[in-house]
């Protein structure tokens, strides 16, 4: 059960850093940043927690468990 908690949040956490990244590419926007304007450190919380999932998901495709 707690894996797959795991699983559905890094996939959560993987989509909105694409879509972040896919504003900022596309139209030098960061929604992310404009939504959490005046939460500074939950947006770098977030920045973090999609990163951290990033290594996760780069982690197990690489043992080729994706």
């Amino acid at each position: 059960m707690a894996k797959k908690w795991v699983k559905t949040t890094a996939l959560w956490l993987l989509i909105l850093g694409g879509l972040v990244w896919g504003t900022v590419g596309l139209f030098e926007w960061n929604f992310l940043q404009a939504l959490l304007v005046r939460m500074s450190w939950l947006l770098r919380a977030v920045y973090v927690a999609v990163g951290a999932i990033a290594v996760y998901a780069a982690w197990n495709a690489v043992k080729g468990r994706a």
